[in-house]
């Protein structure tokens, strides 16, 4: 388990029951069965990351805002982005297809006429 002060590990505690209804040793246990990487793209995560700032590696709680169900850890850069989609498949599916279909285009839309 990485390790905090006793003030810190209280500190963290009380923020995640209060946000997510989980304890410290409950986000150790889930960084640890994901090995500390994003579930979605398997950086290595910091469980502790400086608190001014977020940094790309914070160790993010994922869940699902319908539900409140803990999914699992994610980087700031995957959660952010899952939001911003709305946890909705059908436009992760939609932007996902769009990315592939312009993957190798280097053209610019309205300039290669």
């Amino acid at each position: 388990m990485p390790f905090l002060s006793d003030e810190k590990e209280r500190a963290k505690d009380k923020r995640l029951w209060a946000k997510y209804g989980i304890t410290f040793r409950h986000f150790n246990e889930i960084g640890r069965r994901q090995n500390w990487e994003c579930a979605i793209c398997q950086i290595k995560l910091d469980p502790h990351p400086p608190q001014k700032g977020a940094r790309d590696d914070a160790a993010c709680v994922d869940h699902c805002h319908q539900t409140g169900k803990i999914r699992g850890l994610l980087c700031v850069r995957c959660n952010i982005g899952l939001g911003y989609f709305r946890d909705d498949p059908e436009l992760l599916d939609a932007a996902r297809w769009y990315a592939e279909q312009h993957a190798h285009d280097l053209s610019y839309v309205g300039l290669n006429s």
